[in-house]
């Protein structure tokens, strides 16, 4: 019995792991019969068994998108018109909703997007020439003007690199502070931690000198082979990753 039981989900959270893999396999599964294998049938009737076993699985929107799509193309209107309006009622603000409201809004946000970076050019070139009151001053009229964009937290890095600059190192560090509040997860957040913590050690250097060298006579740790272990492993939330990192560890297991 032993042996059939192990590996098994008996607990809530070894449950939750579970599901989380079958939701996982289900998406891949449905997304390798339309986009490689062009088996539209096939995609349909594994999604929709996905939505019916997880009803709140977090590929909902992508799912009811793709069922959209492939029930237009199909020309069956009223299965189409049925996720139309799953979209619309469960996600109004989604990227696919804008998309189905307005058929040029794709290109128009493509033409915002360079708009962008056009802009963005030229506020790094005046922060990278240390024309700091212009990056400053551009820099926050692209906070303004393209708050909605990518970019946004590129623009907030260089006007709190400028205000820093200007203003001296107690403005630099709320501007960074205000920075990761906002955007935790920008990249460029994690640059303004590393340059946070560097403050820290500049104005604190006692927190992070080395603690004392104290010599333990016992080692209190031993090492047994035979016992059981535990690995913890820390990946992106990509499924094309995580999926063959997962499988090449079920390999070396086996």
């Amino acid at each position: 019995k032993e042996a059939y039981k192990k590996g098994l989900p008996l607990n809530d959270s070894l449950l939750k792991v579970s599901n989380r893999r079958i939701i996982e396999a289900y998406y891949l599964m449905g997304s390798i019969y339309k986009e490689e294998l062009n088996n539209n049938k096939k995609a349909v009737s594994t999604f929709e068994e996905l939505n019916t076993r997880y009803p709140k699985n977090k590929y909902r929107l992508n799912i009811y998108y793709t069922m959209y799509r492939i029930y237009l193309a199909e020309k069956k209107q009223e299965k189409a018109d049925e996720y139309k309006e799953k979209i619309l009622s469960e996600f109004p603000d989604s990227e696919f909703a804008l998309l189905i409201k307005n058929p040029n809004y794709a290109e128009e946000a493509n033409a915002r997007q360079s708009e962008a970076e056009a802009y963005y050019n030229t506020v790094y070139t005046a922060y990278r020439s240390d024309d700091l009151q212009r990056s400053l001053e551009l820099s926050e009229e692209g906070m303004r003007k393209f708050s909605k964009s990518d970019l946004a937290p590129q623009f907030e890095f260089i006007h709190a690199m400028s205000y820093g600059k200007l203003k001296g190192v107690d403005s630099l560090e709320y501007a960074l502070k205000m920075l990761t509040a906002r955007h935790p997860k920008a990249e460029v957040s994690a640059l303004a931690s590393d340059i946070l913590i560097s403050i820290k050690k500049q104005k604190n250097p006692e927190m992070f000198s080395p603690p004392d060298q104290r010599i333990n006579g016992v080692d209190t740790f031993n090492v047994n082979f035979d016992a059981e272990h535990f690995f913890i492993a820390i990946i992106p939330d990509d499924p094309k990753l995580a999926n063959a990192f997962k499988s090449n560890i079920d390999a070396f297991n086996t």
